[in-house]
Order: structure tokens, then sequence, then C-alpha cells
């Protein structure tokens, strides 16, 4: 789970994982609410390094979906909270 803190938890990834809630109501917001409980709400930040936010989804139809409809807009959001530009990986 993606609030279970360790004594490595790094803070970056405390940084993505803090603004995480928000970055998901953006995103979902621009999808049908399905579409948005479906391929969203699933998937979970993993780690922020580098300027690259490493985001966990479910299954490689997931990382598709979000690859082909809104992946510029998840990168945007979570640049906009970090306050630095970031790149996302999607991670199976």
């Amino acid at each position: 789970m993606y609030d279970q803190l360790t004594f490595e938890t790094r803070e970056e990834d405390l940084r993505l994982r803090g603004c995480w809630d928000r970055v998901l109501s953006r995103v979902a917001g621009l999808v049908p609410p399905k579409m948005a409980e479906r391929f969203l709400l699933t998937i979970q930040p993993d780690e922020l390094r580098d300027g690259v936010a490493v985001i966990e989804v479910p299954s490689s139809f997931n990382s598709e979906w979000i690859r082909s409809r809104c992946l510029s807009e998840l990168q945007e959001a979570i640049s906009e909270e970090i306050g630095e530009t970031v790149l996302v990986e999607l991670r199976v």
C-alpha cells in the first residue's frame, strides 16, 4: 500500500504521495466517472527520482489506456503539484 512508510522512504517520495489525492482528483475530472474509477483510482505512486514519477498500474491494459488518454494531463498535474517538471513512468 502506497501510504505505508519505512525508514528508507525518501523526501521526494513523500512529496509525491502527499499530493497524490489532488493529482488524481484533477485528472479524474477529465474523464467519465466510470473510466476514472476503472483506470485512475487503481493506480498508486511508487517513487519520485531524478524528475521521474514512477506510478504503479495494475495491468498492461490500464497502462495503455492511461498512455493513450491522459498521460500528459497526469504529468502536468504532478509537475504542478510538485513544483517542478516531472515525467511519468507507468510500471505494471
